[in-house]
């Protein structure tokens, strides 16, 4: 199984746009990046409405005064939940569970450790 997170501002794309790691005959599960969506690619999830916190253009900045409102500890926690709830799949290996992306998304793929 491959847990896939989306690099800097891109959107999670159209089914058919994702099909690398399943033609090579993995389960692949693309996470979608809370409010991006912009570069390139179609699919934008909405983040919660208490988002709009002022910040300087881009995300890294989003929510930053307060430990609670940061966007990127949702979106640290929604990556977290990704892998969860893959390892959680009747039909999936926990054991045999891999990370990948790019840029924001990571890097290159890693395995997940199961606790």
């Amino acid at each position: 199984m491959v847990v896939q997170y989306i690099g800097y501002g891109g959107g999670r794309g159209l089914a058919h746009e994702a099909l690398h790691w399943s033609a090579f005959g993995y389960a692949h599960l693309v996470m979608d990046t809370r409010g991006q969506g912009s570069d390139g690619r179609v699919g934008d999830t909405p983040d919660w409405p208490g988002a709009a916190l002022p910040h300087v253009p881009g995300f890294l900045t989003l929510g930053l005064p307060g430990r609670d409102s940061y966007y990127y500890r949702r979106v640290y926690v929604d990556a977290v939940r990704a892998v969860e709830a893959a390892c959680a799949h009747p039909e999936v290996d926990a054991s045999r569970v891999v990370t990948a992306g790019g840029s924001q998304g990571g890097a290159r793929p890693r395995r997940v450790r199961p606790a």
